[in-house]
């Protein structure tokens, strides 16, 4: 389907006023809102944003798990096949518990 020029030129306008219409809502939103009190010295220094910690995985993909262990997928599947790793199958994904890749590296320091 092609366009005339009058009818991108249509299309650019009403791109053009949706746009300046979601800044418009966005600025009067942010005159709304009240402003932060000013902080003194008496207040005390800002303390930093707290960063939530990231959950520990309990399980990775084959193709994460030969990442972190620097294997090839195939050396994996076959450290499976002889019993040196364990995986769980879930659905149609086979995953090795983080536990699993601990001690198979503790293992390999001995």
């Amino acid at each position: 389907m092609t366009l005339t020029t009058h009818e991108l030129a249509a299309l650019r306008r009403i791109a053009i006023r949706a746009i300046e219409e979601v800044h418009d809502v966005f600025a009067s939103a942010a005159a709304r809102q009240p402003s932060a009190p000013a902080r003194t010295a008496a207040a005390g220094p800002a303390s930093p944003p707290t960063i939530p910690k990231p959950k520990p995985r309990m399980a990775f993909g084959l193709a994460e798990a030969s990442q972190l262990l620097g294997l090839s997928r195939s050396k994996l599947y076959s450290m499976i096949a002889d019993g040196e790793i364990r995986s769980v199958r879930l659905g149609s994904r086979r995953l090795i518990e983080a536990s699993e890749i601990e001690a198979l590296l503790a293992r390999s320091r001995n």
